[in-house]
């Protein structure tokens, strides 16, 4: 599934996160340091050999260790599948502390990208359909019709949309001018959504943000470990034989808690 993460053991017994997307490190992109560019990458589970098995064989550059309990592990895999993207979006459009964030689709169970944007300082408005499955941080604002833009947290404005559709571009068009950037997240192209050329005839910049920059995953890591991001409640540890059908939920729109494999082998190699 598109931003999967993969808990597993290094041969010296280290506990590391897979990210779900990782570059190749060898195409002419990535030597020129345009991993996202990536023109081979790696996904665990995809065509990354042993993306769910005992042994992931993936670019060691790239690994992320992880610190602490299961439960810690467990939030740290989590924030970086369901919010691997939101923090990318952060990064490529400048949005910084106390700016407000207009976010619109689905956060996913335990409203992960919401929790991240309260956590980074950001003031974000979740413009949504019905309430949240999990009570969420009080710095987050969550409303079923979009406030005008005095009514806002702050002057300073980006558009999120988590899962962009031509309907959900209809619903954030009226606010799209009054921000300093619109960001797309996930695999939707812009190309399949209308009248992008009118709408962003402001100053607002369209930018996507699909996938993690890998080298941003340790300062997404970093977070969970300085308790920056409210992680309450957000995750079911799995094991093995409980693992495949809680994902398959997920895949269905089931479930308010995120599900992460949290049994790492420790198999002698």
């Amino acid at each position: 599934m598109p931003g999967a993460v993969t808990i597993g053991t290094t041969q010296d017994g280290a506990v590391f996160v897979a990210p779900g997307y990782l570059p190749c490190g060898v195409c002419e992109p990535c030597q020129s340091g345009l991993h996202m560019a990536c023109l081979d990458p790696w996904r665990p589970g995809w065509n990354a050999p042993g993306g769910m098995s005992a042994e992931l064989h993936v670019p060691a550059a790239f690994l992320v260790p992880l610190s602490g309990d299961d439960g810690r592990r467990a939030e740290t895999a989590a924030l970086l599948a369901a919010a691997g993207p939101t923090y990318q979006a952060v990064a490529v459009s400048g949005m910084a502390p106390g700016d407000t964030v207009l976010v619109f689709g689905d956060p996913g169970p335990g409203a992960l990208p919401l929790r991240l944007l309260a956590g980074l300082g950001l003031r974000p408005v979740w413009v949504c359909d019905a309430s949240p499955p999990l009570p969420l941080p009080p710095d987050v604002l969550v409303t079923t019709t979009l406030p005008p833009p005095e009514e806002l947290p702050s002057p300073r404005r980006h558009l999120l949309d988590l899962t962009p559709s031509p309907g959900s571009l209809e619903r954030w068009a009226p606010a799209a001018g009054t921000c300093v950037s619109c960001t797309l997240v996930g695999p939707t192209a812009p190309t399949t959504l209308p009248r992008l050329d009118q709408i962003l005839a402001g100053e607002a910049v369209l930018r996507r943000a699909r996938d993690l920059h890998p080298h941003l995953a340790l300062d997404l890591a970093a977070l969970v470990s300085a308790d920056r991001v409210d992680m309450t409640g957000t995750v079911e540890l799995h094991d093995l034989e409980s693992i495949a059908p809680a994902l398959s939920a997920l895949a269905r729109g089931g479930g308010e808690r995120w599900p992460v494999l949290a049994r790492a082998s420790t198999d002698e190699r």
